[in-house]
Parts: C-alpha cells; sequence; structure tokens
C-alpha cells in the first residue's frame, strides 16, 4: 500500500476513534474527529485517491457542523468540490459548492458565498451550462441583497452570454435584463447604454421587434441615453425596419457599434444582418413617426405601440 495511501487510512482510524465512547469516555469528539478526516483527505489526495479524498473531506465537513463550525464546514465542502472536479465530476463539483454556498450565507460571509459561486460556475460552464447560469445568477443575488449592484452586474455577466451559446435566447432576455438593471442601479450608465443595443438586438434575432421597440424606449430612463451614439444608431437601425428598408438595416447593422459589442452580442448582430428573421421587416411603412418623436410626445398607451417599429 503506498506511504500516503496507508497514512490516510491511519487518520481515518482515527477520526472513528475521536467518535466512540466508553465508560471513561462519555463524549464524542467531533472536532478532533473532523481534524483526522481533513489530514485523511490530504495524505488521499496526495496519494491520488481521490474518491477516498471527496470523502473524507464531506465527512470532515459534516464533522465541522456537528460543532457549528459553518466557515469550516464551508471551506470543507468546497475542498471535495475541488477534488470532485478533478475526478470530472462536475455535477458534484455544482452540488457540493451550492453546499458550501449554503454554509457561507448562514456564517454570514456572503461575498466569500459569492465568490464560491463564481469560481464553481466557471469550472462547471463547459459542461453544465444551466447550472453554471443558475450559480451566475446567485451570485449576482447574493451581491444585490448585500447592496453591491456593481459587483451584482459583473457576476451575472457571463449568464446571458452563455444562453446566448447555447441558443436559449428567451433565458438570455430575463438574465440580459437584470445585468442592465445592476448597472443602472450602479449609475454605470455608459455601459447601460450599451447593454441596450444589445437588448435591442437580442430581441431583433428573435423576430420580436416590438420587445425591440419597448427595450429601446426604457433605455431613456437612464440618464444621457437620449443623447448617445448608441440611441442615435440603434433608432435608426429601428427607423430602416419600419419602413422595410433591409439595405439600410444592413448597411447600420455593418456600424461599429455593433461590430463592436460583447462577442456573442456581435455575431447576432451579424447574423441578423445576413439572414434577417421572416417578418422582421415592414413594407408598408409604418406610422412615419420615430422613437424619439414617440418618446418625447409622452404617450403612454400600450395599444399605441401594438404595432411597434418593425
Amino acid at each position: 500500500m503506498d506511504a500516503k495511501l496507508a497514512e490516510g487510512m491511519k487518520h481515518i482510524q482515527a477520526a472513528e476513534k475521536c467518535m466512540k465512547t466508553s465508560f471513561i469516555k462519555w463524549k464524542a469528539d467531533p472536532d478532533g474527529a473532523a481534524s483526522e478526516y481533513t489530514k485523511a483527505a490530504i495524505a488521499f489526495k496526495n496519494a491520488k485517491a481521490l474518491d477516498k479524498a471527496k470523502s473524507a473531506y464531506e465527512e470532515a465537513a459534516e464533522h465541522q457542523l456537528q460543532c457549528r463550525q459553518l466557515f469550516h464546514a464551508a471551506k470543507s465542502f468546497e475542498q471535495a468540490a475541488f477534488v470532485a472536479k478533478d475526478m470530472q465530476d462536475l455535477l458534484q463539483t455544482s452540488k457540493l459548492v451550492e453546499r458550501a454556498c449554503n454554509m457561507f450565507l448562514e456564517n454570514g460571509t456572503p461575498d466569500t458565498a459569492a465568490l464560491a459561486l463564481l469560481r464553481a460556475a466557471k469550472m462547471v460552464e463547459g459542461e453544465l451550462p444551466d447550472r453554471a447560469v443558475s450559480m451566475y445568477l446567485r451570485a449576482g443575488q447574493i451581491y444585490e441583497n448585500e447592496g453591491n449592484f456593481r459587483r451584482a452586474a459583473d457576476a451575472v455577466r457571463s449568464a446571458p452570454r452563455l444562453l446566448i451559446r447555447h441558443k436559449k435566447h428567451d433565458e438570455a432576455v430575463t438574465a440580459l435584463q437584470r445585468e442592465i438593471n445592476y448597472n443602472g442601479e450602479a449609475e454605470a450608465f455608459d455601459l447601460t447604454h450599451r447593454l441596450v443595443v444589445c437588448m435591442v438586438v437580442l430581441h431583433l434575432y428573435r423576430g420580436d421587434c416590438v420587445a425591440a421597440d419597448k427595450a429601446f424606449k426604457n433605455g431613456y430612463s437612464y440618464p444621457g441615453f437620449g443623447e448617445s451614439d448608441e440611441a442615435a444608431i440603434t433608432e435608426q437601425l429601428l427607423e430602416s425596419m419600419n419602413t422595410g428598408d433591409e439595405s439600410q438595416a444592413s448597411q447600420i447593422l455593418n456600424n461599429p457599434l455593433f461590430k463592436y459589442l460583447d462577442n456573442d452580442f456581435a455575431k447576432l448582430a451579424r447574423d441578423l444582418r445576413e439572414s434577417p428573421p421572416d417578418g422582421i421587416f415592414m413594407n408598408n411603412g409604418g406610422s412615419g413617426t420615430t422613437p424619439s418623436e414617440e418618446q418625447g410626445a409622452g404617450a403612454s398607451s400600450e395599444d399605441e405601440y401594438a404595432d411597434g417599429l418593425c
């Protein structure tokens, strides 16, 4: 037997002994057992006995919970998650990190909880994109609860882009709106303006001109949007679709504003230019009013915009 493996087994035996009672030892010692399980996990890991190492870390965590050592228990679950990753068991990685997150939150260390989720989401996003998105969004929610909207925005940033890569465009709308809201709360208005453009592109790619029009109008709620290049160029794009001018829309989508969006949105804009969805262009010229004119008119009726701009 490998020396490190034998060392690990000795620590397991010591941990089990800590939990035994007798006539002269009336109480179990979960704290001592947790320490021995941790030592065993390290020895097993060094011996490349990863399954044993993961189990030992989980045992350490369970015994630390018995001692109400929430932070240490969370760290042990996190270590078990790292071992699961080395075992290529990413589902277990995500589950163990989520359990660690719960412990961190109960311990009153939300920043550590959010960081654990973000690290794990990055680990699993290639194989388990849905779980990764869930973890990105939960990290954002944790920062939101703490009133840290800038970090909340950074936390959720990967979620809509990951959903777009996996063709889940409806879910991407919801995640992107979270990112927009957080940046707005953080008063990162220049970034918010660009994200409004991303939202318009995403809706147009989905073939939903009404939603694109509404997203554009919502941009006016952020200071400086009405005077921005983003507003002017996006308005021209919506006008061209309202008038059925595919040539003009293609030229506008070739503008650097769209070409230099974040990569996933730039690809949507390119695809929109090369293969626009059916029915996205109106051929009757619409009402002849521009989005900014409608905005300035202050009309509030939903029915008035029932046909959108496209």
